[in-house]
């Protein structure tokens, strides 16, 4: 197999995990919103103010993840 051919090889392969990556089917996205500070609250209106942080968390499978990944990233995770 010529060099050439090798390496179309390779990043068809690589396409195709990229692409299993980014697919576009239905994932669980767990979502946690968690109030810091209320500050004033207008009942009449309604409204109020607030520091909030947004975490969102999602499953990956390691063995698709790793192959992008450094091998310090790879260390830090394991």
């Amino acid at each position: 197999m010529s060099t050439i051919k090798k390496g179309l090889s390779v990043f068809d392969n690589y396409k195709q995990q990229i692409s299993e990556l980014s697919s576009n089917k239905p994932m669980e996205i767990y979502i946690r919103a968690i109030f810091l500070r209320i500050g004033e609250i207008d009942t009449l209106n309604e409204r109020y103010q607030a520091q909030a942080s947004i975490e969102a968390r999602w499953p990956v499978e390691f063995n698709k993840l790793s192959l992008h990944l450094s091998n310090d990233d790879q260390k830090r995770l394991s």
